[in-house]
């Protein structure tokens, strides 16, 4: 995902700025275990960098097992940079850096896998560094950025691109290396049928599971956050917002609702940082200068107030 100057000189194993390198650096250096036990704690963009050191230091970082380990450690690699929409009709797409050292760049995301037809291609979502993707006529696929690779996913049952459906999806490199995507339909009429059929995409088994559940409010599901194991989202109704979450259980799906601080009633919005998940309300929609931000509890029963922030009385104290 990152672009790294061509200006950029090689580092060299022997020599730094023409001094040779001290025993001890050398011994490590050389050392693959050694080595291996650095590289892993470093973030991302440094070993963009010292891919280029030599082709052993390459083969060490592209390693599978290299990469595995390292996606497992919570936290290591802070935001890159930002995909913002640039041309929905020709699917372009403008990477913006949070990294000097990373260059900015305007390109169609998909142009090596769909070429001309690459304006067919929407991103839908993304999660933990994967993009789910719709491409017209009713294809869906998982993107990801950082090795430009895609996975084009088998058709769901029961999908019909000129109906209303919702779909999601789940990742967690730290604890799995496999996603999943779920969609959810309604067979026939969607505002009169009591029943939707909800379908699971595990990217370890290659398959969908379907399963029957009561026709619950999953408007929202799309803009869901995936967080200890559970999507969760918010849904409206005439009374005002509604939390829920979908939990994976034993290959089976839970749906669990569950209940907002009493002051949130529609205007709010779900986050999530560093494994933590989060809930921004106010407490009145027609004075939005105080904002209140709850943290979900272990075990996801429950909101707590966290942080209460005055907009009005930050603007007047000139931060």
């Amino acid at each position: 995902m990152e672009t790294i100057g061509r200006d950029l000189l090689k580092p060299s194993l022997d020599t730094v700025g023409g001094n040779e390198l001290p025993l001890s650096v050398h011994a490590v250096v050389s050392d693959d275990d050694l080595l291996n036990e650095i590289l892993v704690k470093l973030p991302v963009i440094s070993l963009v960098l010292f891919k280029s050191v030599s082709k052993r230091w390459l083969s060490l970082i592209k390693s599978p097992t290299f990469i595995k380990r390292r996606s497992r450690i919570l936290n290591i690699d802070p935001p890159s940079g930002l995909f913002i929409l640039h041309n929905w009709k020709h699917g372009l797409y403008r990477f913006v850096p949070l990294d000097i050292r990373i260059q900015s760049r305007l390109e169609n995301t998909f142009k090596t896998e769909y070429g001309s037809n690459s304006g067919n291609a929407t991103v839908l979502q993304s999660c933990n560094g994967l993009f789910l993707c719709y491409v017209k006529p009713g294809k869906f696929c998982v993107y990801n950025p950082t090795v430009n690779l895609f996975k084009m996913l088998p058709e769901p049952q029961y999908f019909d691109p000129k109906k209303i459906y919702f779909i999601s999806m789940a990742f967690d490199p730290t604890k799995s290396p496999h996603y999943k995507v779920v969609h959810v339909a309604a067979v026939g009429d969607l505002s009169l049928d009591e029943y939707k059929w909800i379908q699971t995409y595990s990217s370890e088994s290659g398959i969908w599971s379907i399963f029957r559940m009561h026709s619950d409010p999953f408007d929202g599901l799309e803009s869901g956050i995936y967080c200890n194991d559970a999507i969760h989202w918010l849904s409206r109704d005439d009374n005002g917002a509604l939390h829920y979450k979908l939990d994976f259980v034993n290959k089976s799906v839970v749906l669990t609702k569950i209940q907002l601080p009493a002051t949130v009633k529609r205007s709010c919005k779900l986050f999530e940082s560093r494994g933590c998940l989060l809930l921004l309300g106010m407490d009145d929609p027609y004075y939005p200068d105080h904002l209140n931000v709850y943290e979900m509890e272990k075990g996801d029963s429950e909101w707590s107030l966290k942080y209460f922030v005055d907009q009005w009385r930050i603007g007047s104290d000139g931060v």
